[in-house]
């Protein structure tokens, strides 16, 4: 059975052969041309590579030991071992930089290979004075008058009791000093003091991996040892109410079907609050296995998990780590897989057609180290992420950094950045998760001010850090007929896109749902449920700057002769009648509804506010209503089944004294003759 991970942690950077890493003049290592021997890592390929040699260092100089860096494959004996490292761009060289991050002191000689394949011995060492701490070894030298293109790097390993290690090599046309520095996201200096949640979350047992809600009215998080588990030693789901951010009563056990005798963990919850990721698989026979699965609320409760299906999933490390897009379309997973660079990397896998999910894609060296990365995030806006990793300069063994989706990809990332020593310790931080608000950040540290082992913390994160700003839009769906609240799917689209984005659902109990829209698009969302017309709304966040929460209640009309809707997301030029692109998301759900009632007739009615001649207004609203009519019909629905006039200005359902009013009354209306 799968556990879930609580471990410390030590994690790496990777650059791609290709890419030219440059900084403060300095330009790193691109390619290795040969190498006499590398460390075998207990069957994790990449740890301890030469490959780990390229890019700007991975560890600071006294972290010591990591696989992140190159290591040849014996310690302790006589001989030499050597690297060759080529530079994507020659140039001249004034000073050379051998990051040494362990066993350091064996570097006998540095030899210089220029554009011409000429080799220049420009460093020799006989006098070897091992360090107790890693260092950057730095050489000056005459300036070369020649282009350096590639370094021979010798080691005298006898010299250095013990692995050596090689973390960067990098050449500059300077002889500045250099020192390895931690790559910070800025205004940190604005994080208050993270706080210890209390008595009511923490105990003297272990609480790691919480969530917080998107609406920030729930905490979940993981107990161990804790004499309320179903099994004290095993991994229980805790939950607590939250308000304004503080904890309102005890913390409780989420008990069965979520917990049972093995481990269990709560990773995601959706915006409406119906649905969480959960991990392992749970069979429908009653039986768990490695996996993730999606439980489902309904008015009794939390039901049975459902497995997840995903194309060619496994994982060979005993731990595993998930985070559900607000989407509920993509899953980030931390695993160990074959194409991993090295120990547990993170993954992206996306929600299919058919229910099943996608063959995990890694999200690439930008992101992923040799060392494990762990505890992924995605934020609200579906574009933020945070996760742990010791494979980049930090404070301690496990360190929070968070890097930012670039355009529509989900493979290239901004270079990582630290959270800073205010969130980061020299021990281990991990599990960040945030409020779609993005103002606190709740995370799990085993930092002296605990209460025992590790603890959740939250602190305030200053605008820089947060995710980009997205809206939370609630309400209730309701039968417009009785006001009755019904439980039904909502399903949310890019309008400029023409695709969905994500679903809902809402609760049976009441009707309420929640869903969450990223700032910078033009949106619709939509309830549908069978024997009832569809209605939509739609919210314009183009120029979106805050987070901001709407309420929109959702009324459904029951299908039966006359009843009425109001085509809410179409979109014509001022004046005119051709409809824009953002209108197809819409007409294509009538489309659909008029494919599963087959013998529906239906009546379509353009309208106008009185800006304008009577006459110019009449003729607009029947071209308007045509122009639905006869995209209907493009879409396979029989003329005979569609009728449209105009009413202009005669049928206001606001005062035109406003805008908002005229707005409302520019509208195009859809009746049910014949159902």
């Amino acid at each position: 059975m799968q556990r879930f991970a609580a471990l410390i942690l030590i994690l790496l950077l990777v650059l791609p052969l290709s890419v030219v890493a440059s900084e403060d003049g300095i330009q790193w290592a691109s390619e290795v041309l040969e190498v006499s021997s590398e460390r075998a890592s207990n069957g994790v390929p990449g740890q301890y590579a030469a490959a780990r040699a390229l890019g700007r260092p991975s560890v600071l100089s006294d972290y010591g030991d990591t696989p992140c860096a190159w290591s040849p494959r014996k310690a302790n004996r006589s001989g030499s071992e050597f690297l060759v490292l080529g530079f994507a761009r020659p140039q001249r060289v004034q000073q050379i930089l051998v990051h040494e991050n362990f066993n350091p002191g064996a570097v006998s000689r540095i030899i210089l290979v220029d554009s011409d394949g000429a080799s220049h011995t420009v460093y020799e060492n006989s006098k070897f004075a091992a360090a107790e701490t890693g260092r950057v070894l730095q050489v000056p030298i005459e300036r070369t008058a020649y282009l350096v293109k590639s370094l021979r790097l010798e080691l005298n390993i006898s010299e250095a009791p013990g692995y050596n290690q090689i973390d960067a090599v990098g050449i500059a046309d300077n002889t500045d000093p250099y020192s390895v520095e931690v790559l910070l996201a800025d205004n940190l200096e604005l994080i208050e003091e993270p706080q210890n949640l209390g008595p009511l979350i923490n105990s003297p047992a272990e609480e790691i991996s919480p969530v917080i809600s998107p609406d920030g009215s729930m905490l979940y998080f993981v107990r161990q040892n804790h004499p309320g588990n179903t099994v004290q030693t095993a991994q229980n789901i805790w939950y607590a109410e939250m308000r304004n951010g503080e904890v309102i009563g005890e913390a409780k056990n989420i008990g069965p079907p979520l917990n049972h005798n093995g481990n269990s963990a709560l990773t995601s919850i959706t915006p409406d609050g119906q649905s969480i990721l959960i991990i392992n698989k749970y069979r429908p026979n009653g039986t768990i296995t490695n996996g993730v699965s999606i439980a489902r609320r309904d008015t009794s409760g939390w039901l049975w998990p459902d497995g997840l299906k995903i194309r060619n999933f496994y994982n060979q490390s005993r731990f595993a780590e998930f985070s559900l897009s607000n989407s509920g379309q993509a899953i980030i997973m931390s695993v160990q897989r074959e194409e991993s660079i090295g120990g547990k990397d993170l993954f992206v896998t996306f929600k299919q057609e058919d229910g099943k999910w996608s063959v995990p894609e890694s999200l690439g060296p930008n992101v992923n180290s040799a060392e494990h990365e762990s505890g992924p995030f995605l934020a609200s806006d579906d574009r933020t992420l945070y996760f742990a990793t010791s494979g980049r300069p930090g404070y301690g063994s496990a360190d929070m950094f968070v890097s930012r989706r670039i355009g529509d990809s989900w493979t290239e990332w901004t270079e990582p950045r630290n959270l800073g020593p205010q969130l980061n310790t020299r021990g281990w931080d991990n599990y960040y998760t945030l409020p779609a608000s993005g103002e606190y950040v709740y995370f799990v540290s085993n930092r002296k001010s605990g209460l025992g082992g590790n603890d959740i913390y939250r602190a305030r994160l200053p605008e820089a850090l947060r995710p980009t700003p997205v809206v939370l839009v609630s309400g209730q769906v309701l039968n417009a007929r009785d006001s009755l609240p019904l439980a039904t799917s909502i399903s949310y689209t890019s309008l400029t896109a023409g695709k969905r984005i994500g679903e809902a659902n809402s609760a049976a109990a009441d009707g309420s749902y929640s869903i969450i829209l990223p700032s910078g698009d033009l949106y619709g969302f939509s309830a549908s449920k069978e024997g009832f017309l569809p209605v939509s709304e739609n919210l314009d966040l183009r120029g979106l700057t805050q987070y901001e929460e709407v309420e929109r209640d959702l009324f459904l009309v029951p299908i039966e002769s006359g009843a009425t809707i109001v085509i809410n997301n179409l979109y014509f030029d001022t004046g005119e009648f051709g409809l824009q692109k953002e209108s197809f998301v819409e007409l294509r759900q009538l489309v659909q509804l008029m494919i599963s009632n087959p013998q529906m007739t239906v009546q379509i009615t353009g309208h106008t506010d009185n800006v304008g001649t009577p006459e110019n207004n009449q003729g607009l609203s029947e071209s308007r209503a045509k122009a639905v009519r006869q995209f209907l019909i493009t879409q396979g629905i029989a003329a005979g089944r569609l009728f449209s006039s105009g009413l202009g200005e005669r049928a206001p359902i606001a005062p035109n004294s406003t805008e908002e009013g005229r707005r409302r009354n520019r509208r195009v209306e859809f009746k049910v003759l014949e159902k």
